[in-house]
């Protein structure tokens, strides 16, 4: 009776230890803006999973922390063994930053620590560039975040946007800019977790850190002017590119808008021009 109780116990002990075990997804770390991989340094990911927490925790200022706590929850993440910065984590999903110093090929195992458990590691791909656009559907699909630089205004048929009232189609000659993530290294370099400015503002004289490789930027397969490719001024693992609609692109609701950097070309998006 006592091994019987015994093995009643520890059946019961395994169980509960699995039910807060986190795991992530075999191919669920992907980039944070078109979903896929791989994952390169510096860029902000989303990866899959389960049990990765009770509740919601969001990261609320800069740099971002590389543990998220709660008076329940104590969470970290790793990346080839380096703490990656978190933006924030989900019962699902979480994001965060691959650390800057890792490799750029091959795989490299992520993993997360829930109150002390481990999850089991999961290989994902890295690679120099994976360049992505945000996209309004948070999906890396259909319309592209393309906001004009003089206007503010989204670059998109008016009113198709759910709650954004400052819509409308650019035209050639417009200065927009997109949010991107896998672009690659930036000079000057960066620490794990940082912003390039508070959330307040950049101070006078500040440096922005620009992309190493400057992107090609095809609006309706027309290949525009860039005018700026680095890290966005507040964010932390996301890039600004900004380029001039060129001349020659037809007009429509559904232009298509991509990046090329490294050879490699982003997810496919969309944007108006009247």
């Amino acid at each position: 009776m006592r091994f019987v109780r015994l093995a009643l116990i520890f059946g019961v002990f395994l169980a509960i230890v699995a039910a807060q075990m986190p795991t992530i997804n075999q191919n669920g770390t992907v980039n944070g803006a078109s979903y896929t991989t791989p994952n390169p340094p510096g860029s902000l990911v989303v990866a899959f999973g389960t049990n990765l927490t009770s509740k919601l925790l969001v990261a609320s200022s800069t740099p971002l922390t590389m543990q998220m706590q709660s008076t329940t929850e104590d969470i970290t993440v790793t990346i080839g063994g380096k703490p990656a910065p978190m933006f924030y984590v989900a019962q699902n999903q979480l994001s965060v930053q691959v650390p800057w110093e890792t490799a750029t090929s091959g795989t490299l195992p992520i993993v997360v620590t829930r109150n002390g458990i481990k999850s089991p590691a999961v290989q994902i791909p890295v690679g120099k560039f994976s360049p992505g656009i945000f996209t309004v559907s948070n999906n890396g699909q259909g319309m592209a975040w393309a906001i004009n630089g003089v206007t503010g205004k989204v670059a998109q048929p008016s009113g198709s946007v759910p709650g954004v009232a400052n819509t409308g189609p650019a035209a050639v000659g417009d200065h927009l800019f997109v949010y991107a993530v896998g672009l690659g290294p930036v000079s000057p370099a960066i620490r794990d977790g940082a912003a390039p400015c508070p959330l307040s503002g950049c101070p006078a004289g500040t440096v922005l850190s620009k992309t190493t490789n400057t992107p090609v930027v095809k609006v309706g397969g027309v290949q525009a002017k860039v005018e700026f490719s680095g890290l966005a001024p507040q964010f932390v693992g996301v890039y600004q590119v900004n380029f001039q609609v060129p001349a020659g692109v037809s007009s429509g609701n559904s232009v298509s808008l991509q990046l090329q950097i490294g050879g490699i070309s982003s997810n496919n998006t969309t944007l108006a021009i009247q």
